[in-house]
C-alpha cells in the first residue's frame, strides 16, 4: 500500500511548521523526490504512485506542485489537504527530513542536478519527461552502495 504524494508533502510541511522552519513548494518537491528514491532503493517499492517529471528546476510531482503553486516561492504555512501517510513509512520520512530538511531549496536543486542523477539523465529543456521508478531506484541503490563503501 502506498500513500498519495500529497500526503507525503503534507507530512513534510507539517514537520517544517512544527519546527518553525520555512518550506516552499520547491523544497517539498525535492523532499518528495529524495523520499521516493530512498524508498525504492531500500524496499524496491515506491513510496507513492504519482509520477515525477524532470522540470527545469529538477524533479517535480506535478499533482502536488499544482496544489501549492499559489504560494510561489514563499513558505507554505499549512496544507489544505489532510491525507494520512502509511504508518510504516513514517521512520523513512523522518529520516529524509533529518538528512535533507536543513538544506535550502536551492541546495536540494543542486543535489538533484548532480551528474548521473535521474533528472540529469533525462532532462530536456521545456519537455516534462517522466522520471521512471526504475531509473530512480537504480540511481539511489548505486548511491547507497557508494556510501557503504566509504564507511
Amino acid at each position: 500500500m502506498t500513500s498519495p504524494a500529497i500526503a507525503i508533502a503534507n507530512y513534510f510541511i507539517k514537520k517544517a511548521n512544527e519546527r518553525g522552519e520555512s518550506i516552499s513548494n520547491l523544497k517539498v518537491q525535492k523532499l518528495l523526490y529524495f523520499a521516493q528514491g530512498w524508498k525504492l532503493a531500500f524496499s524496491g517499492t515506491p513510496l507513492f504512485r504519482d509520477r515525477i517529471e524532470a522540470w527545469r528546476l529538477g524533479p517535480v510531482v506535478p499533482d502536488v506542485y499544482h496544489v501549492f503553486k499559489v504560494f510561489g516561492k514563499n513558505s507554505i504555512p499549512t496544507s489544505p489537504n489532510h491525507f494520512p501517510v502509511e504508518e510504516q513509512d513514517i521512520p523513512l520520512l523522518d529520516e529524509i527530513y533529518r538528512v535533507y530538511g536543513h538544506i535550502s531549496a536551492e541546495g536540494l536543486v543542486k543535489l538533484a542536478h548532480d551528474p548521473g542523477t535521474p533528472w540529469k539523465t533525462i532532462y530536456e529543456e521545456d519537455i516534462p519527461n517522466v522520471i521512471s521508478d526504475t531509473l530512480t531506484q537504480s540511481y539511489f541503490v548505486d548511491l547507497n552502495q557508494k556510501a557503504n563503501e566509504q564507511e
